[in-house]
């Protein structure tokens, strides 16, 4: 076995700019978007998932179909299905009709 592996990547620890509940989709300085898995305060060092299928507060108006890509709109931890000034987040797992505040997505 290879003795150069650091680690599943399935986890990344990361220093959180604002106070954040756990389960909250969040980018990394470098725009990776993560989910929280622990709740922490602004300057905390808290582990986010980096992969898998998760249900996330949607831009409400938004029409999402299943595998449309998602992208944490800017400033805010929903998703949303406009790319321009967002980050891209992934792709919606299932569908969400407008009116919905959630949608299920899996983080790219």
């Amino acid at each position: 076995m290879a003795k150069n592996q650091i680690s599943n990547g399935e986890t990344l620890d990361v220093t959180l700019i604002s106070d954040t509940e756990s389960g909250v989709a969040i980018a990394t300085p470098g725009k990776k978007i993560v989910v929280t898995l622990t709740a922490g305060k602004a300057g905390d060092v808290v582990a986010c998932a980096t992969c898998g299928a998760w249900e996330l507060p949607k831009v409400s108006a938004d029409v999402v179909t299943q595998g449309t890509k998602l992208y944490l709109k800017d400033g805010t931890a929903e998703l949303t299905t406009t790319a321009s000034g967002n980050h891209e987040a992934g792709y919606a797992f299932e569908a969400a009709a407008g009116g919905e505040t959630s949608v299920q997505a899996v983080l790219k």
